[in-house]
């Protein structure tokens, strides 16, 4: 899409004109010849203003999505459009009043591009979760079948490999941010993460430097997260911000499934080679490592960035009561989630896949992931709601449960009840009053209209209200002589 500047003059007033423009509905007036079908959503005027609708090109017809992003009344109104395609592009009004009396109307539109060193970027990443990726999805089968791990030992080895990335994220983060070596310390974290591929081949199955190599790997994912995510937003102007992070996203992504099926590929034309995994991985990495290296540029500011923040500024986020009780409550849950590598472990033992088929249960997790993750993100904007509330509703039942009978014969207790419970309904709680304020609403809502059909119905089909007793011969009437 070709940048467009075109401008007119009308006798009406500058605030009269923005009046009109403000209100996104009015625009059908006078682009009805390229954009039609106009279906307006959330406030009808202001940033946040929405409309669908089909535009008409070139033979072309393609579904639009179009929202205000930005006004400053009454001298510039911005709406940013999104193709089914996934182009973005951005519509300005500028209103300027003339001498004579009357505006000039300029309306500028221009497709959002991403920068170069974003995209490059993006190819970094897609090398290195190829190369990453393919290492992890043979890592389990590798450390069990292979190296003859004990569970408790690939347990170990996955909470290194999980955990080391995030607690140097923060440090080099800041480090970066306070001598202004983004590519420096991303680069050095890239260089690291490649180098243990092969020390993955010289470790030969023994436990203590297979976790070493591992801890490497994921504190120089760690080292690069922060610096590489700084250099995207610092290449970026405010308005492409999320399309540059949404393109490196999907690289990202597309490299974290293509790993998995480059492990696949090996391993079905040699089975067990799990050094070829590992050699080639390499080789991958160091691709990587190369573009970020010799192709982005060293030294990348943008002109309105603020100035890094200090230990004493970010201190205080820490004293704050919401913020506290939501690092609690995630890493509560973080100390609960169980690793995925076990899932698929205990996956290809049930079914007695092959050892070169294991890689595709990553691949699929990810594609799953990948089409679902917009759908249910939405349908969980309205739904968690109703499961902070199950939830909650089975933490106090358990308690409940244990104190009115205590000898009841339970194939699982839950141990340390009276701490884990309490803690489920406090976290479930404070992440209830987190949710948006339509979600929030969904719940007490729906729940009444819920409960209002449930007891309409149970009056005359229920078998409480017929009389009847459930699990004797059907339909026994049970009236007061029965």
């Amino acid at each position: 899409m070709k940048p467009v500047r075109v401008s007119i003059d009308v006798p009406q007033a500058r605030e009269n004109v923005y009046d009109f423009l403000d209100v996104l509905a009015n625009h059908e007036l006078f682009t009805d010849h390229m954009l039609r079908g106009w279906r307006c959503e959330g406030p009808a005027r202001g940033v946040g203003a929405k409309a669908k609708m089909s535009a008409v090109s070139g033979g072309r017809t393609e579904a639009l999505d179009m929202e205000v992003i930005d006004a400053e009344p009454p001298a510039r109104t911005v709406e940013r459009s999104v193709g089914a395609s996934g182009r973005v592009a951005t519509g300005t009004y500028t209103l300027a009043g003339l001498p004579g009396g009357g505006t000039r109307i300029t309306f500028e539109s221009a497709r959002l591009r991403v920068p170069r060193t974003v995209v490059l970027l993006g190819f970094t990443s897609l090398l290195t979760d190829i190369s990453s990726e393919a290492v992890a999805a043979v890592l389990p089968l590798y450390l069990v079948y292979a190296a003859g791990f004990s569970p408790l030992a690939l347990g170990l080895i996955d909470g290194l490999y999980r955990g080391a990335a995030a607690i140097t994220a923060l440090a080099s983060g800041f480090w970066a941010d306070r001598r202004k070596r983004h590519k420096e310390v991303a680069t050095f974290g890239y260089g690291l993460s490649a180098v243990t591929k092969l020390g993955l081949v010289a470790a030969a199955g023994a436990t203590a430097p297979i976790a070493v190599f591992v801890m490497l790997d994921r504190i120089g994912k760690g080292i690069r997260t922060a610096p590489r995510d700084a250099l995207i937003s610092l290449s970026a102007s405010p308005k492409t911000l999320g399309t540059a992070f949404g393109v490196h996203r999907a690289m990202d992504t597309t490299g974290a499934m293509l790993g998995p099926l480059m492990a696949f590929g090996i391993l079905a034309l040699a089975p067990l080679a799990f050094t070829s995994v590992f050699l080639v991985s390499f080789c991958v990495a160091i691709a990587g490592l190369g573009v970020i290296a010799l192709l982005v540029p060293s030294r990348v500011q943008r002109t309105d960035a603020k100035p890094p923040l200090s230990l004493r500024q970010i201190s205080p986020l820490l004293l704050q009561p919401r913020f506290r009780a939501l690092v609690l409550v995630a890493s509560l849950l973080g100390l609960a989630t169980i690793s995925d590598a076990f899932l698929y472990l205990a996956l290809q033992r049930h079914l007695d896949l092959a050892p070169a088929v294991f890689p595709l249960l990553f691949v699929g997790v990810s594609l799953a992931f990948m089409v679902l993750a917009v759908p249910v993100g939405r349908l969980a904007d309205y739904s968690n709601s109703g499961t902070l509330f199950a939830f909650t509703m089975v933490a106090i039942s358990v308690m409940v449960l244990r104190r009115a009978d205590p000898s009841r014969k339970r194939p699982f207790r839950v141990p340390g009840v009276w701490i884990i419970a309490p803690l489920a309904i406090i976290g479930c709680l404070v992440l209830y009053s987190s949710l948006p304020l339509t979600a929030i609403l969904v719940l007490p809502i729906w729940g009444s209209l819920g409960l209002v059909v449930y007891f309409l119905y149970s009056r005359k089909h229920s078998h409480v209200g017929r009389g009847l007793i459930e699990g004797a011969s059907k339909d026994v009437p049970h009236g007061p002589g029965v």
